[in-house]
């Protein structure tokens, strides 16, 4: 039976791929604000480059001391009239400045599918794409109605689902979280025989930043959330940026 799906599969990838390839790539470069998942949590990569998750906060707060690292100024009071100095009104222009460029422009989560490691395959009874991962208790923020990935948190539209339990390993808890994005078999054969190089990618609008608090045994966890307006999804080769999925139409601006 195997050798049989085999001989199938080599017969007519060839006109699946092409059929279900947009042909277009989406644009992500050093002018882009990215943020990608990696081993140890999230890099900020383009024009974020350099940055911690944490300074995303503190340029929405537009907090200068925080921002630019400045420890002299250890207090609330010391900090206000800082903010008074021609240096502190300088550095408040270019926080501001940057906090517009981030405001105003699109942003993007890159998930690469490697780090799916409860499965990546396209579910024939749900007709979704579904992505399985699993979390850390204190790095993973559940908002009812919002999808949630780690530290961020985006409102989909409707027809993006997420689904998660919470499991405890040993002395630690986790979640287990599946993402199910909707499509077509055809849409998803040539992903699913591509999925080692696939990455999940999520356009948005970053709109606020907070601390969480939730208290575990005697222990007061403090996460910082980070949550956008999801603009669209997209499934890409992580090497050649090549789109093979779209959530809504894609748009002029990418690439062809």
């Amino acid at each position: 039976m195997k050798k049989f799906v085999l001989l199938i599969l080599f017969v007519v990838l060839p006109i699946i791929e092409i059929a279900s390839q947009t042909g277009k790539t989406l644009k992500l470069d050093s002018l882009s604000s990215i943020l990608e998942k990696n081993y140890d949590g999230i890099k900020l990569k383009g024009k974020l480059e350099g940055m911690r998750i944490d300074n995303l906060f503190d340029i929405y707060n537009l907090d200068i001391c925080e921002y630019y690292d400045l420890r002299d100024y250890d207090t609330e009071l010391k900090r206000k009239m800082f903010k008074t100095t021609p240096e502190g009104k300088d550095l408040l222009n270019k926080l501001n400045a940057k906090k517009k460029d981030i405001m105003n422009s699109s942003m993007y989560y890159v998930f690469p599918f490697r780090y799916a490691g409860y499965g990546k395959e396209y579910n024939l009874e749900t007709k979704t794409f579904d992505l399985s991962y699993q979390m850390d208790w204190d790095d993973f923020y559940p908002i009812q109605g919002y999808m949630n990935i780690e530290q961020l948190v985006f409102k989909c539209p409707s027809s993006v689902k997420q689904y998660w339990k919470e499991r405890k390993h040993s002395d630690r808890y986790y979640y287990y979280n599946t993402l199910k994005l909707p499509m077509t078999e055809s849409q998803a054969f040539p992903i699913e025989t591509n999925r080692d190089n696939m990455a999940l990618v999520i356009e948005f609008k970053y709109y606020n930043g907070k601390w969480n608090s939730r208290q575990a045994a005697i222990f007061n966890i403090r996460t910082l959330v980070i949550q956008g307006i999801c603009s669209n999804i997209y499934i890409i080769d992580k090497n050649s940026k090549e789109i093979y999925y779209s959530l809504l139409p894609i748009k002029s601006t990418i690439s062809n």
